[in-house]
């Protein structure tokens, strides 16, 4: 990665890249100039459609305790409906 890149992430997209390199991915963590806090912003922000974006959301399997990824596509409400039924709690920043 170059120098200017690398020094212009943020600490948490830099721990991210450098985990995925760690992995052997070959992978660029990239910040977007706009928000991409909802599905709607992130689509703006790059330029496509809703139906295009993927959220993805962690939780832990409350019976197991084990990591789950939730790929939800940007049009579905409800992204955490298992969380609500108590299948899974959310993962915290720290796990």
């Amino acid at each position: 990665m170059p120098p200017d890149l690398h020094s212009s992430l943020h600490p948490t997209a830099l721990k991210v890249q450098e985990r995925l390199r760690a992995l052997g991915l070959d992978v660029e963590v990239q910040v977007l100039p706009d928000s991409t806090r909802t599905a709607a912003d992130a689509a703006a922000t790059c330029g496509c459609e809703l139906g295009q974006i993927v959220k993805s959301l962690v939780f832990c399997d409350a019976a197991s305790g084990k990591p789950v990824m939730c790929l939800v596509g940007g049009r579905s409400p409800g992204a955490d409906r298992g969380a609500r039924a108590g299948v899974l709690v959310r993962a915290s920043a720290a796990a």
